[in-house]
């Protein structure tokens, strides 16, 4: 079967936002596969530890995890809004279920793989951009929850 496993296909559409960046170094650097794998297992340990610092961080303060500075907060922001526009865009405009190394695709196999992405898209243009709109405004929650000390 030509392609990727239908596992792996599943495990980076999980993790979505590690797909265009490991598709960067691993296309353009002649690294060992087991290397790659490591550096992918790491980085999804990270994107999870990442995940669960915003869930805890929206619990506390209703806001998510980044950078104090302004600058490096807006940009990341942005970054992070355009990520999730990008695996938008893919979805809805590349229709990678065309392309993919199946057969003959099953409806459940398309929502199995691009459900993830989608939500992967909302999620991040949603808290994101919320995380934008109140720095744009001035607003900064980290100091209104914070406890005088």
């Amino acid at each position: 079967m030509p392609g990727p496993s239908p596992g792996f296909t599943i495990l980076i559409s999980l993790n979505a936002p590690l797909a265009l960046p490991r598709e960067l170094y691993y296309r353009h650097t002649a690294i060992p596969e087991l290397y790659d794998r490591v550096v992918l297992l790491c980085g999804i340990a990270l994107l999870w530890y990442w995940v669960a610092r915003n869930i805890e961080g929206w619990r506390e303060r209703r806001t998510v995890v980044t950078f104090r500075r302004l600058r490096m907060r807006i940009a990341a922001d942005l970054i992070l809004i355009g990520l999730g526009g990008f695996w938008a865009f893919v979805v809805v405009n590349e229709r990678l279920w065309n392309r993919m190394s199946i057969p003959d695709p099953t409806w459940i196999w398309i929502l199995a793989v691009f459900t993830p992405i989608v939500l992967w898209a909302v999620a991040l243009i949603f808290f994101f951009g919320r995380d934008l709109i109140q720095v744009i405004r001035g607003e900064n929650p980290r100091r209104a929850n914070a406890s005088p000390s």
